[in-house]
């Protein structure tokens, strides 16, 4: 017997045996979402976010990839460029890509996102601050780091100094 939950761009069969309750409750949350708001609202983006976390999480990383593309076409067109979300989306993303040694696909990622938060939160939100060490950390894996360092904005100084690294 299999139990189908969610009308995802591919359609999954769920065999109840081969799936635990964290995985059923993401893909029950975006069937709801899907079929109550519509394939492209921004709860649908999220419930994308969420399941695309969850795969990420398990080293399902082929699995994330499209729905993390989708919830940012979503968040980008029913949201804004410039929201916390989009933002958040970005984020993700390039966190996938850097998981994967994806560096140059997700530097531009974070460097976008960083400009979201920023603007949209302020410098010393969480969510900026957070995204700030993502790309910071991210600049010194590729060995970019030091060469940057003059053209990075202001906001980043007290990540830098947290990781001893000086301008």
């Amino acid at each position: 017997m299999s139990l189908s939950l969610s009308p995802l761009s591919a359609q999954e069969e769920i065999k109840p045996a081969s799936i635990s309750i964290f995985q059923i409750i993401p893909l029950h949350a975006l069937a709801i979402s899907e079929k109550q708001l519509g394939a492209n609202h921004p709860r649908t983006g999220g419930s994308l976010n969420n399941l695309a976390e969850l795969y990420e999480s398990q080293g399902r990383y082929a699995e994330a990839e499209p729905l993390y593309l989708r919830a940012l076409a979503i968040r980008e067109k029913q949201l804004g460029a410039d929201h916390a979300e989009t933002g958040t989306s970005l984020n993700n993303l390039g966190g996938l890509y850097r998981t994967q040694g994806r560096h140059e696909e997700a530097e531009p990622l974070y460097r976008r996102a960083v400009g979201i938060f920023v603007g949209a939160l302020g410098a010393q939100h969480p969510n900026s601050i957070s995204v700030i060490q993502n790309h910071t950390t991210l600049l010194r894996e590729m060995g970019r780091l030091e060469a940057e360092l003059p053209s990075l904005p202001p906001e980043y100084r007290p990540v830098l100094e947290q990781m001893k690294v000086t301008q």
